[in-house]
């Protein structure tokens, strides 16, 4: 059945790969950041929605996120399959969203009519905020995904990997108020926020010394002042805690914030932490879905090795309610790094198109291999429980 349904798949994403060139290359011209991906969500749904598939969005009540399923037969299975699409500041899709997403709509009008034979409905699932919020972890609060089997997507970059390393990330703004003068004429009278904001910055570097080799504290200053001659009153400065494991991340964030109390007792200002994003949980692996990844590769004649551990991302929390996949497919020249205005440049590429393709292919193998072998399902499932 396997061979049966591959060709199938196979079939389909030939013939609906230059409307999935379309949607990213539009994308691509046209980047959308966090929260703002209005016409990029419209895109891939109505893409989906073409395709036979109903859509739903806003949805979780978010403008930019959509739900997306074929057919009204419940089977006994599910499997989601994510789609992000949102840019970078400054940079557009140095991040390669568009081409990401673009391969997740692709991989979902493939698949759909091979739902039944693997007694599995197949869900496209757009999941905006990447980048910021992390709209994939208010969909896990939300529930969204605790009655699926798998989740799955591909990330583009410049090289292709089996699991994408993800770590665990807080991240916060801090806001020092201290109490303005002039500078000159009588600056014993005011309260200086931007040492305090300086001083949390030295004690934090001070703090790099007795932290795990996992762990990455790094932040910059939002806002430093309104004048040379006026005693910055008012300052904010925002900081990323990452590490390998959740808690330790947890251990690190009260660290962080010990650094803003005693700067802010030192420089006689006081401080306000508010969370900029959801907590981003790292990412679990699932053995026997990453062995089979790497038969997946190899079937595609791709080459693939794993990645260190490096960024975050919402995934990450997915991974921690169901098997969740994430591999990454090289569609840029080793040199070129993602975040970056050349990374962007490469989105409209040939070499992209195939990474596109590709990625559509490795979700749809993945999925095939999975939902038409009980013995594998039932080892993935029970990976996930004993890890736990």
């Amino acid at each position: 059945m396997y061979e049966e349904l591959k060709k199938i798949v196979f079939d389909r994403i030939e013939q609906h790969a230059n409307d999935a060139f379309a949607i990213n290359d539009f994308m691509a011209d046209n980047p959308e950041i966090s929260g703002s991906e209005i016409q990029s969500s419209a895109k891939i749904a109505e893409l989906l929605k073409q395709s036979g598939f109903s859509t739903t969005k806003p949805y979780v009540g978010l403008d930019t996120a959509f739900f997306a399923e074929y057919g009204t037969v419940r089977y006994g299975r599910k499997a989601a399959i994510l789609a992000e699409y949102d840019a970078l500041p400054g940079v557009g899709h140095g991040c390669g969203h568009c081409g990401s997403g673009a391969a997740s709509a692709l991989a979902g009008i493939a698949l759909a009519p091979v739902q039944e034979k693997l007694n599995v409905n197949i869900d496209v699932i757009g999941t905006p905020d990447e980048e910021t919020d992390g709209a994939k972890v208010l969909m896990v609060d939300e529930g969204v995904f605790d009655d699926y089997d798998m989740a799955i997507m591909v990330h583009m970059g410049n090289k292709t990997t089996i699991s994408p390393g993800f770590i665990a990330m807080d991240s916060y703004l801090y806001k020092f108020t201290g109490y303005p003068s002039h500078a000159a004429a009588t600056p014993w009278e005011g309260r200086n926020a931007l040492n305090a904001a300086m001083l949390m910055f030295h004690a934090i570097d001070m703090l790099r010394q007795h932290i795990k080799s996992d762990a990455r504290i790094h932040g910059i200053i939002r806002h430093g002042g309104d004048a040379p001659n006026i005693v910055p009153h008012f300052i904010t400065a925002e900081f990323y805690v990452r590490a390998k494991e959740r808690a330790y991340v947890n251990e690190l964030s009260k660290l962080v914030e010990d650094c803003a109390k005693g700067a802010a007792i030192a420089t006689q200002t006081t401080y306000e932490k508010i969370a900029n994003a959801r907590p981003y949980d790292n990412f679990r692996v699932n053995q026997t879905g990453e062995t089979l990844l790497a038969e997946v590769m190899d079937e595609l004649g791709l080459k693939y090795g794993m990645k260190e551990n490096s960024g975050s991302s919402d995934i990450g929390n997915v991974s921690y309610v169901c098997p969740a996949f994430h591999p990454t497919i090289q569609n840029v020249e080793s040199g070129i790094s993602a975040h970056t205005a050349e990374f962007a440049q490469s989105m409209k590429s040939d070499m992209t198109h195939k990474a596109i393709v590709d990625a559509a292919k490795i979700m749809s193998l993945q999925i095939l291999k999975i939902f038409s072998d009980e013995g594998l399902f039932e080892k993935m499932k029970a990976d996930f429980t004993q890890s736990r």
